[in-house]
Protein backbone atom coordinates (compact mmCIF):
# COMPACT_ATOMS: atom_id res chain seq x y z
CA UNK A 1 0.00 0.00 0.00
CA UNK A 2 1.20 3.34 -0.48
CA UNK A 3 0.67 6.44 0.36
CA UNK A 4 0.09 10.04 -1.53
CA UNK A 5 2.80 11.11 -3.62
CA UNK A 6 6.02 13.75 -2.23
CA UNK A 7 4.04 16.77 -2.21
CA UNK A 8 1.33 15.71 0.35
CA UNK A 9 1.49 17.00 3.93
CA UNK A 10 1.79 13.82 6.13
CA UNK A 11 -0.97 13.01 8.60
CA UNK A 12 0.18 13.76 12.07
CA UNK A 13 -1.74 11.40 13.81
CA UNK A 14 -1.37 7.70 12.27
CA UNK A 15 -2.09 3.81 13.41
CA UNK A 16 1.61 2.58 13.52
CA UNK A 17 0.89 -1.38 14.44
CA UNK A 18 -2.05 -1.18 11.99
CA UNK A 19 0.24 0.48 9.10
CA UNK A 20 2.51 -2.46 9.76
CA UNK A 21 0.21 -4.92 8.72
CA UNK A 22 -0.61 -2.89 5.84
CA UNK A 23 3.18 -2.22 4.58
CA UNK A 24 2.24 1.33 3.98
CA UNK A 25 4.66 3.58 2.76
CA UNK A 26 4.37 7.10 2.94
CA UNK A 27 6.33 10.06 1.15
CA UNK A 28 5.26 13.80 2.09
CA UNK A 29 6.11 17.00 3.98
CA UNK A 30 6.25 17.60 7.18
CA UNK A 31 5.57 21.23 7.98
CA UNK A 32 8.09 23.11 10.11
CA UNK A 33 5.91 25.25 12.06
CA UNK A 34 4.32 22.19 13.48
CA UNK A 35 7.41 21.36 15.19
CA UNK A 36 7.30 23.26 17.98
CA UNK A 37 10.17 22.37 19.88
CA UNK A 38 12.73 22.34 16.69
CA UNK A 39 11.33 25.77 16.12
CA UNK A 40 12.93 26.54 19.60
CA UNK A 41 16.08 25.27 18.76
CA UNK A 42 16.49 27.07 15.07
CA UNK A 43 15.59 30.44 13.76
CA UNK A 44 13.74 29.29 10.80
CA UNK A 45 12.39 26.08 9.83
CA UNK A 46 10.60 25.75 6.90
CA UNK A 47 9.19 22.31 5.50
CA UNK A 48 11.29 18.50 5.74
CA UNK A 49 10.61 16.03 3.02
CA UNK A 50 9.72 12.49 4.65
CA UNK A 51 9.96 8.82 3.25
CA UNK A 52 8.64 6.19 6.05
CA UNK A 53 8.09 2.45 5.45
CA UNK A 54 6.33 0.15 7.91
CA UNK A 55 7.44 -3.29 7.71
CA UNK A 56 7.91 -6.26 9.88
CA UNK A 57 11.27 -6.66 11.06
CA UNK A 58 13.69 -9.64 10.90
CA UNK A 59 12.84 -10.67 14.97
CA UNK A 60 8.96 -9.94 14.14
CA UNK A 61 9.54 -6.61 15.44
CA UNK A 62 6.73 -4.15 14.04
CA UNK A 63 9.65 -1.18 12.59
CA UNK A 64 9.07 2.08 11.14
CA UNK A 65 11.92 2.60 9.12
CA UNK A 66 12.12 5.89 7.10
CA UNK A 67 14.33 9.04 6.75
CA UNK A 68 13.43 12.99 6.89
CA UNK A 69 15.25 15.85 5.71
CA UNK A 70 15.03 19.49 5.21
CA UNK A 71 16.67 23.11 5.49
CA UNK A 72 16.81 24.51 8.79
CA UNK A 73 18.47 28.10 9.50
CA UNK A 74 20.94 28.04 13.08
CA UNK A 75 22.73 30.82 14.75
CA UNK A 76 26.08 30.81 14.49
CA UNK A 77 27.42 30.31 17.54
CA UNK A 78 30.80 32.29 16.80
CA UNK A 79 28.87 35.17 15.08
CA UNK A 80 26.06 34.94 16.37
CA UNK A 81 24.53 35.36 12.75
CA UNK A 82 22.20 33.10 11.09
CA UNK A 83 23.52 30.24 8.58
CA UNK A 84 21.72 27.59 6.26
CA UNK A 85 22.21 24.05 7.83
CA UNK A 86 20.29 21.00 6.24
CA UNK A 87 18.76 18.66 9.36
CA UNK A 88 18.87 15.34 8.15
CA UNK A 89 17.93 11.74 9.97
CA UNK A 90 17.67 8.16 8.92
CA UNK A 91 16.25 6.17 11.44
CA UNK A 92 14.54 2.19 11.84
CA UNK A 93 11.87 2.44 15.21
CA UNK A 94 10.26 -0.73 16.52
CA UNK A 95 6.89 0.22 17.31
CA UNK A 96 6.53 -1.27 21.65
CA UNK A 97 3.74 -0.84 24.02
CA UNK A 98 5.49 -0.39 26.66
CA UNK A 99 9.40 0.24 28.50
CA UNK A 100 9.82 -3.52 29.02
CA UNK A 101 9.40 -4.27 25.57
CA UNK A 102 11.60 -1.92 24.87
CA UNK A 103 14.26 -2.92 26.37
CA UNK A 104 13.97 -6.89 24.87
CA UNK A 105 14.64 -5.24 21.61
CA UNK A 106 17.76 -5.46 19.88
CA UNK A 107 20.44 -2.84 20.38
CA UNK A 108 20.38 -1.64 16.56
CA UNK A 109 16.77 -0.54 17.03
CA UNK A 110 15.83 2.25 18.74
CA UNK A 111 12.32 2.08 20.10
CA UNK A 112 8.80 4.53 19.66
CA UNK A 113 6.65 3.70 22.83
CA UNK A 114 3.27 4.12 21.58
CA UNK A 115 0.75 3.03 24.31
CA UNK A 116 -2.40 3.82 22.20
CA UNK A 117 -4.25 2.97 19.09
CA UNK A 118 -2.50 6.16 17.59
CA UNK A 119 0.30 8.11 17.89
CA UNK A 120 1.96 11.10 17.04
CA UNK A 121 4.06 11.00 13.73
CA UNK A 122 5.31 14.76 14.04
CA UNK A 123 6.23 14.56 17.55
CA UNK A 124 8.56 11.50 16.83
CA UNK A 125 10.07 13.01 13.73
CA UNK A 126 10.72 16.10 15.43
CA UNK A 127 12.70 13.94 18.10
CA UNK A 128 14.66 12.67 15.20
CA UNK A 129 15.87 15.65 14.01
CA UNK A 130 16.88 16.72 17.33
CA UNK A 131 18.79 14.24 17.25
CA UNK A 132 20.36 15.32 14.08
CA UNK A 133 21.21 18.47 15.22
CA UNK A 134 25.09 19.54 16.11
CA UNK A 135 26.12 19.76 19.26
CA UNK A 136 27.46 23.77 18.12
CA UNK A 137 26.24 25.20 15.02
CA UNK A 138 29.30 27.03 13.27
CA UNK A 139 29.85 28.30 9.87
CA UNK A 140 32.31 26.94 7.65
CA UNK A 141 34.10 29.13 7.26
CA UNK A 142 35.93 31.89 9.81
CA UNK A 143 32.85 34.21 9.79
CA UNK A 144 34.88 36.76 12.42
CA UNK A 145 37.80 38.37 12.53
CA UNK A 146 40.47 36.54 14.22
CA UNK A 147 41.58 39.47 15.95
CA UNK A 148 38.26 39.35 17.65
CA UNK A 149 39.56 35.75 19.31
CA UNK A 150 42.57 36.92 21.52
CA UNK A 151 42.03 39.12 24.84
CA UNK A 152 44.90 40.83 26.68
CA UNK A 153 49.08 40.82 26.10
CA UNK A 154 50.53 37.52 25.62
CA UNK A 155 51.60 35.85 28.55
CA UNK A 156 55.80 34.93 28.65
CA UNK A 157 56.88 31.92 30.20
CA UNK A 158 58.52 33.14 33.20
CA UNK A 159 55.33 35.15 34.03
CA UNK A 160 53.75 31.64 34.22
CA UNK A 161 55.68 30.36 36.70
CA UNK A 162 53.63 31.57 40.02
CA UNK A 163 55.68 31.34 43.48
CA UNK A 164 54.20 28.05 45.17
CA UNK A 165 51.45 28.79 47.80
CA UNK A 166 53.11 26.71 50.21
CA UNK A 167 56.18 29.02 50.21
CA UNK A 168 54.47 30.82 53.13
CA UNK A 169 53.62 28.40 55.45
CA UNK A 170 57.62 27.52 54.87
CA UNK A 171 58.74 30.86 56.26
CA UNK A 172 56.02 30.44 59.20
CA UNK A 173 57.85 27.04 59.91
CA UNK A 174 61.30 28.30 59.64
CA UNK A 175 60.25 31.59 62.20
CA UNK A 176 58.70 28.69 64.44
CA UNK A 177 61.56 26.93 64.90
CA UNK A 178 64.08 29.83 64.97
CA UNK A 179 62.00 30.70 67.91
Amino acid sequence: MSEGTSSKVLPRLLEPRKLVQLGAVFKGIVPGDLLSRLADATVALPQFRAELHFVLGDGGERLMRGKIHGPAVLQCQRCLEPMNYTLSAEFALAVVWDEAQAMSLPKYLDPWIVTEQEADLYQILEEELLLSMPVVAYHEHHCIDSKLLSAGEAVSETSQQSDNPFDVLKQLKKEQSAD
